[in-house]
Formats: structure tokens, C-alpha cells, sequence
């Protein structure tokens, strides 16, 4: 199955009040695409599926790039997923 994907990394010293406003930004911004959030943890990279589905768009990506605890944003085309 080929999809879009949002992969989203973030600090590992995340904040619950990051994570609410991350829960924000993605509901606010809801579409089709996979989120896919990715921390290190240990230095392993700990992939976390999320629930909520996003659309891609310049705007959902500036909002999440102003956080200070999202560190990179990508959205991943199908012939980039693997």
C-alpha cells in the first residue's frame, strides 16, 4: 500500500504541555496522511503511529516547526516510504 506520510521527530525530554499542543496542531489539521512521531530514546528511535491522520500542507508544517520541542518534519512521499 502506498500513502503519504507525516513523520514528525521530537525532543525526548518532551513536555506533556508539547504533547497537547502537538495533539492540537495535528487535530486541527485533520486529512488522510499517516503521522508517524519518532524520538530517541537511549539512542534507539522509538517510532510511535499516532491515531489522528493529518493533511500535508506548508501551514501544518510551519506550526509544528515553531515548537521548540519538534526538532524535523517531513512529509514522505510513496516512492520515499520504506
Amino acid at each position: 500500500e502506498q500513502r503519504v506520510s507525516v513523520d514528525i521527530d521530537v525532543v525526548s525530554d518532551i513536555t506533556d504541555d508539547a504533547l497537547t499542543e502537538l495533539k492540537n496542531i495535528m487535530e486541527a489539521h485533520k486529512g488522510f496522511c499517516h503521522v508517524c512521531v519518532r524520538v530517541e530514546i537511549n539512542d534507539e528511535l522509538a517510532k510511535l503511529a499516532m491515531p489522528l491522520r493529518v493533511a500535508p500542507s506548508e501551514q501544518l508544517c510551519e506550526e509544528l516547526n515553531r515548537m521548540e520541542a519538534v526538532k524535523e518534519v517531513c512529509i514522505r512521499y510513496p516512492e520515499t516510504i520504506k
